[in-house]
C-alpha cells in the first residue's frame, strides 16, 4: 500500500499481517509486478507506530525457498522491527494455486529448517503455516518453551 495509504489507514489500526514473498527486489519485480522497498519501509512504519505487526512468508519451491533469503527476512524482522514480531512461514500448496499449479508443494523439511532459521535469528515467535496439527503452529513461551497445553511435570 502506499505511504498515503497506510497514514490514511494508521489511526483505525490496531493490528495487521503483511506477506513478504522476498527480501529480493528481483522476486518482486518479476513475480508481482511489485517494488521491495515500499512493503519494507511499511514494515518498519508500522512497527513505530505500535501497531501490532505480524509477518507471512509463503515459501514457494524454487521461487522463495532460498534458505540465504530466508535467513535474510529472519534478520530484518529482528534487527529492523523487533524480536516479538511473529513470523509465520507458510507452506505452498499447488492444489490451491491459481497460477503456480506446475510447482510442487513446499517440503516439510524446508518448513522446519526456516523455524530454525527465525529462532536462530532470535525471533521468539515463529509459526509453521498450512501444516495442520503440526506442533510448529502453537505458541510457545520463548523463556521456558511450554505452551499453556503444556501441563506441568509432563
Amino acid at each position: 500500500m502506499s505511504r498515503e495509504c497506510l497514514e490514511a489507514i494508521l489511526p483505525y489500526l490496531d493490528a495487521i499481517n503483511i506477506d513478504l514473498k522476498s527480501i529480493d527486489e528481483k522476486f518482486y519485480a518479476n513475480n508481482c509486478g511489485a517494488r521491495l522497498k515500499p512493503i519494507l519501509e511499511n514494515l518498519i512504519m508500522l512497527k513505530s507506530e505500535q501497531v501490532h505487526l505480524e509477518i507471512t512468508t509463503l515459501i514457494i519451491p524454487n521461487l522463495s525457498d532460498d534458505l540465504g533469503m530466508l535467513s535474510e527476512i529472519a534478520n530484518f524482522i529482528a534487527n529492523e522491527l523487533d524480536a516479538d514480531v511473529p513470523w509465520h512461514l507458510s507452506r505452498f500448496s499447488s492444489d490451491i494455486s491459481w497460477k503456480l499449479k506446475n510447482l510442487s508443494d513446499t517440503a516439510d523439511d524446508i518448513i522446519y529448517e526456516a523455524c530454525e532459521i527465525g529462532k536462530d535469528a532470535g525471533l521468539k515467535y515463529v509459526y509453521a503455516g498450512n501444516m495442520p496439527g503440526d506442533s510448529k503452529e502453537n505458541t510457545y513461551c520463548p523463556r521456558c518453551g511450554r505452551n499453556r497445553h503444556t501441563k506441568v511435570g509432563i
